[in-house]
């Protein structure tokens, strides 16, 4: 959305991106994962991953200027976390298991 204010209007007005995401050019595997989760985009790279557990806390909170990227969760403990994945002008949420 583009929002403009002035003290006389207010004007919001819908734009789409000239480049649009779909949920299926990200790939996520294993999902579920015991230790390495790998995550690709095949419409080009993906700057910000963030990982949430089910209590909301951020596990993982990491950059990057790529199109693959590798993340350890072998340290966390099994369960259900939301992924956040970040692309140019577009994010992606899914879910993910560890098992």
């Amino acid at each position: 959305y583009n929002l403009t204010f002035n003290s006389n209007d207010f004007e919001i007005t819908a734009s789409l991106s000239e480049k649009s995401l779909k949920a299926n050019d990200i790939s996520i595997y294993p999902n579920p994962t015991k230790s390495n989760l790998y995550i690709s985009n095949d419409s080009g790279n993906i700057l910000n991953i963030k990982i949430i557990d089910i209590n909301g806390r951020m596990i993982i909170e990491t950059s990057s200027n790529s199109n693959k990227i590798r993340l350890d969760m072998e340290k966390y403990p099994i369960g259900v976390y939301t992924i956040l994945i970040e692309t140019e002008g577009t994010t992606v949420t899914k879910k993910i298991s560890k098992k």
